[in-house]
């Protein structure tokens, strides 16, 4: 028997309203404990095209050092953005840009049966915009015009 799909779920505002602490410390916790990583990352990435430059071949010890080095950082940062994605998206929020904290929460109008996305961003003090399916963070729209 195939896996069915998981449903999607929908909130209403004040429930995506009050899951805006824990999105904000999610957002919080996770760049906390990922930047430093990512700026290694970076310097390992710096290292190895300076050492590519210099190095008269790939068998080179200290550019295979460096690489394994770097693959080992790539592995350890990826599996800590699935870690927080995790704990946003098993609450069924969709994550839009990590890095920028935007999120969306899937709403769907009780009136039209129709579907938005509540729109919320690391910088939003609260949840004061809203778009469609199709829309994105450009076509936001004060929430004040939601449907119902």
């Amino acid at each position: 028997m195939p896996a069915q799909a998981p449903t999607k779920k929908f909130f209403s505002l004040e429930e995506a309203v009050a899951l805006l602490p824990f999105v904000r410390a999610t957002f919080a916790e996770a760049h906390k404990a990922m930047l430093p990583l990512r700026d290694e990352v970076i310097l390992y990435k710096r290292l190895q095209q300076s050492r590519e430059e210099e190095a008269l071949d790939y068998d080179d010890p200290d550019l295979v050092a460096i690489n394994q080095i770097l693959e080992e950082k790539i592995s350890a940062y990826e599996d800590l953005f699935r870690l927080w994605i995790g704990k946003l998206t098993d609450k069924g929020i969709q994550v839009k840009q990590f890095e920028k904290g935007l999120v969306d929460f899937p709403y769907r109008s009780a009136d039209t049966g129709e579907e938005y996305l509540l729109c919320w961003h690391l910088k939003d003090d609260g949840l004061f915009y809203f778009h469609g399916p199709n829309e994105g963070f450009a076509g936001r729209k004060p929430i004040t015009l939601l449907p119902e």
